[in-house]
Order: structure tokens, then C-alpha cells, then sequence
């Protein structure tokens, strides 16, 4: 089974970030990707990047919501392993079609 990281960097401050939480955007582009790709296997990471601000800049994370996709089941990866990156608004529809294009790229 391949698995992914779906790493969403926002702040409790963040009304972007607030709403894409609220209408959990990411958990439905997550089962829909998996719906889509079966052999795959999505974990969410939520990161609030006043928390972890040196993170975030390894990440060089510059305005929120991003959402970063990574190949493996691991937050601790390098930075420069990212698939993809969404910054700002988005719907589930265009994160899955981004994963998707990102995985068949990798």
C-alpha cells in the first residue's frame, strides 16, 4: 500500500484556516483520493505553525492555509520531499486532482 502525508500548516488566528477545518476540505479530499486510489493510504497532519515555528520555516511555509503532500506516512521528512503544495483557498476536488497528478509525476 503506498502511503501520504497531507501536512495542513495553519493558526487558531487564521479564518482561511478555521473555515477549510470547518468544512473539513482535506479529510473529503482525502476520502475521495483514496476512493480514486485505492492502493493508497492518507494521513492528516494538522500543524499550527505559531507551535511549531521552526518547522514551519524549514517548511518555508509563508502564508496559510498550505497544505503540503508528502510521499510516506512520516511529518518528519525533509522539507524538499514534498509531492505538491496548495497555499490559500481550495475545495476537495482541487487538492485531489493536485495529489493526483503529483503521484503519477513521483
Amino acid at each position: 500500500m503506498n502511503q501520504y502525508t497531507a501536512v495542513v500548516w495553519g493558526a487558531e488566528w487564521c479564518s482561511p484556516c478555521l473555515a477549510l477545518h470547518k468544512a473539513k476540505t482535506v479529510e473529503k479530499a482525502v476520502t475521495l483520493f483514496e476512493k480514486q486510489h485505492p492502493e493508497t493510504s492518507v494521513h492528516i497532519a494538522e500543524i499550527d505553525v505559531d507551535a511549531f515555528e521552526e518547522m514551519a520555516d524549514e517548511h518555508e511555509v509563508q502564508s496559510m492555509p498550505t497544505v503540503d503532500f508528502f510521499k510516506g506516512a512520516r511529518v518528519d521528512i525533509v522539507p524538499g520531499a514534498r509531492l505538491c503544495r496548495t497555499v490559500g483557498g481550495m475545495n476537495e476536488k482541487a487538492l485531489v486532482k493536485k495529489w493526483s497528478a503529483a503521484v503519477l509525476r513521483a
